[in-house]
């Protein structure tokens, strides 16, 4: 096998393109490569890889391999309108397909079989199906990144919980480093107005490429026109088109390019058009301006990992992104004290050592582990005194390092931190190790951690 083509549920994108290019194959990677941040940042060192082992990286943005619009947006980059002041781009179409549950099938399996409703899955329809429109509107400001983007967006008509959690509209207005100004909508709803294409408006002129029509023209000092057959809306138009299907373009060329040992890789344009839309689309789940950056940095992960037909998950409409999320007024902490039982020298019981650290103003006591006290003791302790145990801390990472040459000194210190870590889970509190590293050139490095609670 040499050639995979990638067009399972763009959730999936970033696993396959890594695994694919890991195995030096030549793709074909439907779009759009990521639902989140996470995904995008693997998809792009996936890309980068690919270009470095010369393996071929085919993006499915079709409309870059139409022919009349490389002829319009080759003038159009070249200048015919002169400089570009303003876009619009619109994705406006009417719903789509949905399959009705059937008996048998996992919650997980009717929402991978409905993928489009769920942004977890497909990206959200801005991000899925109208990033065809985002790549165009990219494509005539020379794959230029915006600086920022201001959108917004709902659900108004497809509001039934079959259809998931997507928005069924958007509309976002982009500014670029150069101060245009582009200006977005797009919508999956029936019975309304449908638009699909982009216009720029120039110094010198105005160039229009719509794609239900087919018409691509430019107007003003250096008037153009592409008179194309191909009509978007007619299932049958490619049979009488005067050039090739776009679909065959793509495949002619990528398997050309694989014989011939020419490189195409359209992930430098291709990976950007995906972070603007992504980008588009935070803003309008937050409410709030996006630059490219924050969303190509965002943290916020989408789709879950270790994912199966059995797998309980879902993600509310309009999930808030952490970075956008308003923000609180701070709250008052209360700082609480502790101190290590070993500073407790009084010849006391258990019980009464516990009291007096809490009539002196102590809110918990550490203690040493392995424990050197039977549990039940010290839960019993707790409770009379109201004293806290939050912490241990493991008495032998000093004498037993894990780093040591032996291996028997490092199975000690390992079970000592497994028993370690069962004593904080009993008594309810965190636990406190080090973690040892040895590096070839230096003495170990001893880097102090608190994990999460047990």
């Amino acid at each position: 096998m040499d050639v995979i083509i990638l067009a399972a549920p763009p959730c999936f994108r970033p696993a396959h393109l890594e695994y694919a290019v890991n195995a030096k194959k030549h793709i074909f990677c439907e779009k759009p490569f990521a639902v989140d941040g996470p995904g995008m940042r693997r998809v792009i060192a996936a890309a980068q890889k690919a270009k470095a082992q010369g393996t071929e990286l085919m993006s499915g943005f079709c409309w870059r391999y139409h022919i009349p619009k490389r002829e319009t947006f080759s003038r159009l980059l070249d200048g015919s309108i002169g400089k570009i002041l303003a876009v619009e781009a619109s994705n406006n179409s009417g719903e789509l397909w949905f399959h009705e549950r059937k008996s048998g099938w996992t919650d997980m399996e009717y929402k991978l079989r409905n993928w489009l409703y769920y942004n977890w899955l497909s990206g959200d329809h801005i991000v899925e199906q109208a990033i065809h429109s985002v790549d165009l509107m990219q494509w005539g400001m020379n794959d230029t990144l915006p600086s920022r983007v201001v959108a917004t967006g709902g659900r108004i008509k497809r509001t039934d919980p079959k259809f998931g959690n997507v928005y069924d509209h958007f509309g976002a207005k982009f500014e670029y480093p150069d101060g245009t100004k582009a200006y977005f909508s797009c919508k999956q709803q029936n019975n309304v107005a449908h638009s699909y294409g982009v216009e720029f408006v120039g110094e010198d002129g105005k160039c229009v490429v719509d794609c239900l029509n087919g018409q691509h023209y430019i107007t003003g000092k250096n008037p153009w026109k592409y008179d194309d057959t191909f009509k978007f809306t007619d299932a049958n138009a490619y049979k009488n088109a005067k050039v090739k299907s776009m679909y065959q373009q793509e495949h002619d060329e990528l398997f050309a390019a694989i014989r011939n040992k020419t490189l195409i890789n359209d992930f430098d344009w291709a990976a950007r058009s995906n972070l603007v839309a992504l980008a588009a689309r935070m803003s309008a789940y937050t409410g709030q301006e996006v630059t490219m950056e924050q969303a190509l940095c965002s943290d916020e992960k989408f789709f879950p990992e270790d994912l199966t037909l059995d797998t309980k998950y879902d993600l509310p409409v309009a999930n808030i992104s952490s970075f956008a999320r308003e923000k609180e007024p701070a709250k008052a902490v209360k700082m609480k004290k502790a101190l290590g039982y070993g500073m407790i020298q009084d010849e006391l019981s258990l019980v009464d050592k516990f009291k007096m650290v809490k009539e002196i103003g102590f809110d918990g006591i550490e203690f040493n582990s392995p424990l050197e006290f039977p549990v039940d003791e010290l839960l019993k302790a707790r409770d009379i005194s109201g004293i806290e145990l939050p912490t241990t801390v493991n008495k032998d990472h000093w004498k037993l390092p894990l780093s040591s040459p032996d291996p028997a000194v490092r199975k000690k210190i390992l079970e000592s931190v497994t028993q370690s870590l069962k004593d904080t889970k009993a008594i309810g509190g965190w636990f406190q190790a080090w973690s040892i590293r040895n590096l070839p050139t230096r003495k170990p490095t001893i880097r102090r951690f608190m994990p999460s609670r047990s």
